[in-house]
């Protein structure tokens, strides 16, 4: 590495640093964080998990995670039930108990001393700055010196890496292994490595399983392929997990305080009407629209990345039929990696041929012979 190059990373690696205190000091608090705390260190205890939480958000936010503040109905109602049904809480676990890497190291950072509400957030925080790392491997491959530094930047600072970082909730954790894994599995051929992260990535987020299952298939990495399989099978078995339908239930109908007595029915008509209606809205009102033209000009533009890039795009689109979205905020969190991925296959593949094309411009030209 040149003079010019490290005087470019230690630039970059200020700006990654100020970025990751910066939403290490402001944290965003999601309802979901609630049951994460209950299970890291309060013992399913409820009054202990609100008491942690009451110390760590501002008065407004508190009242809001409880049912009081702002919101809709439904939205309230159902906060404020688990706020003054504790047994409700316990009911709720079962949802969060499928991303047992994210519990197990948030239990490791509570048992050195830190709070849950703590420990979870900086998690996303660490997960962020790791994933800014890879960010600049992967460009600097491509492009050497001051070039580099904001073609990275701008990667790192895109408005869903920030949302990651600042949530108490295992997404920034799931995207840096997914992330990771595919850059030493495909960029650097670290094939073991690679994939070692992606199924790590399935215990941070199961949903991890539909990237993981398309590119251990690209890469015919038959082995890895089942591992994944039977990875995310046994987790979802030992965490008592719901299944599909209460967790589209509950999700995208109506709140259930009490899921395991309640039994529930997705029909089609009823799953049709949720899909088409959630992802009009989420085509209309966030990014997806644009990093899906992303992906497809890649695969069009580019012949060897074409299919990683697919890989991404068919990631998406199976997650949302799966599990239909609807607003950015949702999207930026469950497809942050396929975005994130994309955006650095677009930014390597141009540099790249613009490499090739200066290298081009670069040879001498040979003297023409006169007749």
């Amino acid at each position: 590495m040149g003079l010019a190059m490290k005087k470019a990373a230690l630039v970059y690696l200020a700006i990654l640093v100020m970025a990751t205190l910066a939403c290490a000091l402001k944290p965003v608090s999601d309802w979901d964080a609630i049951p994460y705390m209950g299970l890291v260190r309060h013992n399913h205890n409820p009054a202990a998990v609100y008491a942690d939480l009451k110390q760590r958000v501002p008065a407004q936010e508190y009242a809001v995670l409880t049912g009081a503040g702002d919101g809709n109905g439904s939205s309230n109602e159902f906060k404020g039930d688990i706020f003054t049904h504790p047994e409700h809480l316990a009911e709720q676990l079962p949802f969060y108990k499928v991303k047992p890497l994210f519990l197990a190291l948030a239990w490791v950072l509570t048992a050195a001393g830190l709070s849950a509400f703590t420990a979870l957030h900086l998690i996303s925080a660490i997960a962020f700055f790791g994933t800014g790392c890879v960010i600049w491997s992967w460009i600097s491959k491509y492009v050497m010196g001051w070039v580099a530094v904001p073609v990275a930047a701008t990667i790192l600072l895109q408005p869903f890496m920030i949302q990651t970082a600042r949530a108490l909730l295992p997404d920034a954790l799931g995207m840096a292994l997914v992330v990771s894994g595919a850059y030493y599995a495909w960029e650097l051929r670290r094939t073991q490595l690679g994939y070692g992260l992606l199924l790590f990535a399935i215990l941070a987020r199961p949903d991890n399983i539909i990237f993981c299952v398309l590119f251990f298939a690209l890469c015919r990495a038959l082995v890895p392929l089942a591992s994944a399989i039977s990875l995310y099978l046994l987790n979802n078995y030992f965490a008592h997990s719901y299944g599909w339908s209460k967790l589209f239930y509950n999700t995208f109908v109506h709140p259930l305080t009490m899921p395991k007595e309640t039994a529930v029915h997705v029909g089609a008509k009823l799953y049709f009407n949720i899909f088409a209606s959630n992802s009009l809205n989420l085509v209309t009102h966030s990014e997806l629209l644009l990093i899906g033209a992303i992906g497809l000009w890649i695969a069009i533009a580019f012949t060897g990345t074409r299919k990683f890039s697919l890989v991404c795009v068919a990631t998406i689109a199976l997650h949302q039929i799966a599990f239909p979205l609807r607003d950015s905020f949702g999207a930026n969190r469950f497809y942050a990696p396929e975005y994130l991925l994309l955006i650095l296959l677009a930014a390597s593949s141009i540099l790249s041929r613009r490499a090739e094309v200066d290298a081009v411009d670069e040879q001498p030209q040979r003297p023409q012979l006169l007749s």
